[in-house]
């Protein structure tokens, strides 16, 4: 397996007590698959994902890239979340080339540009390469976070539900948004998401946690694919049994194992 977490734990602290958020916490994904990590509210998703980008590290287990322990940040993982935190005082493609300018210094300005293009071409956002972030709509500014988080080419995005603020046609836009990038920048992706139906339209696996502190309830394949540009085979048949099947998983988690 290409990401291996083994039986993590971690916890936080104050001065009256340990808040324990993870538990014994074990699965892999495969190189170049998605992978969908679903549970309820305060289970330990976005812990999980500081944990996987080497941000911080666990209290007890560890996880393994390629067989090598994550210790520390690692260049080849982007992350965006759900505010895309843009700087008004850079133009959109400013924003795009500032990982380059942390983890590429060799790159020339102008290669930078040619790569923050590049994606801005891809994601239809060209014409606003010199706008500022005030000057684009929600959606347009969660398209900008996406170029910026894949700019230095990772070979893992780290996904933290990015489209949650936004309405469900942007949502639904930028889900094919993201299945396109994914196609042609070829990358490991892990996506929490509080939607069902956002994970079974992207994913190739959803991984449901129990209540905190969490833990592996169930993974499951979604076992079907989805044209990039149909939302509406989300009403399918086999779409709507998958969907009901997670959401009763859901519901299950909230009772542990």
């Amino acid at each position: 397996m290409y990401i291996n977490i083994k039986d993590i734990s971690h916890k936080y602290s104050n001065e009256d007590e340990d808040l324990l958020v993870l538990k014994d916490l074990s699965f892999s994904v495969e190189k170049d698959k998605f992978v969908s990590i679903v549970g309820p509210s305060g289970c330990g998703k976005s812990t999980l994902t500081k944990l996987i980008a080497g941000l911080s590290m666990p209290y007890k287990g560890k996880i393994l890239i390629s067989g090598t322990p994550i210790n520390s940040p690692r260049k080849s993982i982007g992350m965006a979340f759900q505010n895309p935190v843009l700087l008004e005082w850079r133009t959109t493609v400013d924003n795009i080339c500032l990982p380059l300018e942390i983890v590429s210094p060799q790159m020339t300005r102008k290669q930078k540009i040619e790569r923050a293009t590049e994606l801005l071409e891809m994601v239809g956002l060209k014409d606003f390469s010199q706008s500022r972030p005030s000057q684009l709509s929600g959606g347009m500014k969660q398209r900008v976070s996406l170029c910026r988080s894949l700019v230095h080419r990772p070979e893992i995005l780290i996904l933290d539900e990015p489209f949650g603020a936004l309405d469900a046609f942007t949502r639904e836009g930028l889900w094919r948004t993201l299945k396109d990038l994914k196609t042609s920048e070829n990358f490991t992706c892990i996506l929490i998401t509080h939607d069902l139906r956002e994970a079974i339209y992207l994913s190739d696996e959803v991984v449901i946690l129990t209540d905190r502190p969490g833990t592996v309830k169930k993974s499951v394949k979604t076992n079907f694919q989805i044209n990039s540009n149909s939302v509406d085979e989300l009403y399918s048949k086999e779409a709507t049994e998958m969907l009901a099947f997670l959401r009763k998983q859901i519901e299950l988690s909230h009772t542990k194992l």
